[in-house]
């Protein structure tokens, strides 16, 4: 589709979403922004181009308003999901109403919900078992439909094991031959494997997205769970990296849950509307973590420490001027396009200082999206993390709202033990939310297990059978080589004694003087013939 006809497409587009949300006042459901956050995505990528700018000087004032308008929107407060259950399931991490009138201060009562609700994310025995039954699925029919030469991994939180019930699982390919490793000459294998995929019982709800790293998003049918192919680069650095975090950061493994979770309810965990992904997140946090607080001192810093400094890091947060990185610099400045920033970038390489080059690199602020999000990859300085994130006006005024709310629930202790949850200003219902999910999970998890141990039990049964006819099969043996030794025995004791008796029987032989035996007489004979026939 050329510049000029999708510009005039997008013009209608526009109109009808700045109406829309101008009426919706300040807030919007997750439903109902995405599709506009893909337009000014899609619209703005154009017009980043030569060709793009041209298209746009050939739109009247009017359509080059409403493009530009809708471009630079009014970010709204995006709520959580709303949930369909008729019937309100109490939170299953909140404290009991009988605690709830011995706690006095609300950060006490959110590092419980805290914990409490990373429990309650963490992944059931029957969820672990699924999980893995749909990996070695996808990853065998991956396999199959591939040629030999694709390579086929696992990688994310099914290696980090950060993963939540409602996590994706991701599958990686890429050419083994290909030294370059050009995820967009896999184009042509992706959209065949989507053709099988398509095809196939097991995955439904199969999407392609052809772009610098061709994607295939599908559903296992029998579980509900969502599994995402990437043809792309190795991971293992972000890997070592989310591994080092966990390990340096005693309270991140509790706390990313309630981030995720946070992001997910509202859909900002999708890349492709303009979000961020769920290592993008794990950056974000851990920037917002290593922020000094000067009044802590030396008391150890708690959940909810971790979590209010992130809200309020990110609240007070100019996109427009400054970009994020999780290391000990963990803002940087953003500047204007200009050719000095390439030799800024080239001049620190030289040095050794890679983070350094790395944020010269992408710190260019786009012309017509100045406030994405910009987040230094800590595993490839020179990655933006944030490249893509057109709804981060959303994500950002969201996060201030959801700042305000919690501190003034935390403030009141009368509402904060009144209320079902202090968390649910974050995380929404999302246990009403994804109770279908997680039941249909566990249902998928407790058939998996049941068919693994009657096999396990059907592969016991035949090797107890095969080792019970080996062993009867042994016993034969051993009693035919009984019988066959004891019948020798017996034949040489017969000849032994026939060999006895001839001997008992034969004379005292005498020789003549030339050394000859006397020749027996006729009696002699007969009465030898009359001595053997009694020994026998």
């Amino acid at each position: 589709m050329s510049h000029d006809t999708l510009l005039r497409r997008a013009v209608h587009e526009m109109r009808k979403h700045t109406q829309y949300h101008f009426s919706r006042g300040d807030y919007l459901t997750k439903d109902h922004w995405p599709r506009h956050m893909r337009l000014v995505k899609d619209v703005a990528a154009r017009l980043a181009t030569k060709d793009g700018k041209a298209a746009l000087q050939n739109l009247n004032a009017k359509e080059q308003h409403a493009i530009l308008k809708g471009i630079d929107y009014s970010p709204k407060v995006i709520m959580p999901k709303d949930s369909e259950v008729d019937v309100r399931i109490p939170p299953p991490w909140s404290i009991p109403t009988s605690r709830r009138a011995y706690i006095r201060r609300g950060r006490s009562m959110l590092d419980i919900e805290l914990y409490q609700f990373a429990k309650y994310m963490a992944l059931t025995p029957m969820e672990q078992a699924a999980r893995q039954a749909v990996a070695e699925e996808i990853v065998a029919f991956l396999r199959k439909h591939l040629s030999a030469r694709t390579g086929v991994e696992l990688f994310g939180s099914a290696v980090t094991r950060l993963a939540t019930p409602v996590s994706d699982i991701d599958v990686r390919v890429w050419d083994e031959l290909d030294r370059v490793q050009n995820p967009q000459r896999l184009s042509a294998r992706m959209g065949s494997l989507r053709h099988h995929l398509y095809n196939s019982t097991q995955f439904g709800l199969v999407f392609l997205r052809l772009g610098r790293y061709p994607i295939i998003n599908c559903q296992h049918m029998d579980s509900g769970i969502q599994i995402q192919i990437v043809a792309g680069s190795g991971a293992a650095p972000q890997q070592e990296v989310v591994g080092k975090y966990l390990e340096s950061i005693p309270t991140l493994r509790d706390l990313y849950p309630t981030i995720r979770t946070f992001f997910e309810m509202r859909g900002f965990s999708d890349v492709y509307s303009g979000g961020i992904g769920s290592y993008g997140q794990i950056v974000m946090l851990v920037a917002a973590v290593n922020r000094i607080n000067p009044h802590q001192g030396d008391k150890q810093p708690t959940l909810s420490d971790h979590l209010l400094r992130f809200l309020y890091f990110y609240s007070q947060l100019d996109t427009t001027k400054y970009g994020v990185a999780a290391g000990s610099r963990t803002v940087f400045k953003k500047h204007d396009p200009h050719p000095s920033l390439r030799t800024f970038s080239f001049a620190a390489r030289r040095r050794g200082d890679l983070v350094r080059s790395g944020q010269w690199a992408i710190c260019s602020r786009q012309e017509f999206e100045p406030s994405l999000l910009c987040i230094q990859d800590p595993a490839t300085p020179h990655n933006d993390l944030g490249r893509r994130s057109s709804a981060a006006r959303h994500i950002l005024l969201t996060i201030q709202n959801a700042r305000y709310r919690l501190k003034k629930l935390l403030e009141d202790p009368e509402r904060f033990r009144r209320d079902e949850s202090v968390l649910e200003v974050l995380v929404g219902r999302c246990h009403e939310v994804y109770a279908s999910r997680r039941r249909q999970m566990e249902e998928f998890g407790e058939k998996v297990t049941r068919e693994r141990e009657e096999s396990e039990r059907e592969t016991v049964e035949r090797e107890r059978e095969r080792a019970e006819r080996q062993s009867v099969k042994a016993a034969e043996l051993k009693m035919k080589r009984e019988e066959s030794e004891s019948a020798e025995a017996n034949q040489e004791r017969l000849h032994e004694q026939m060999g006895d008796a001839e001997e008992g029987t034969v004379p005292e032989q005498t020789r003549t003087t030339a050394g000859e035996a006397e020749p027996a007489s006729e009696g002699e004979h007969r009465q030898r013939r009359v001595s053997s026939a009694d020994a026998l």
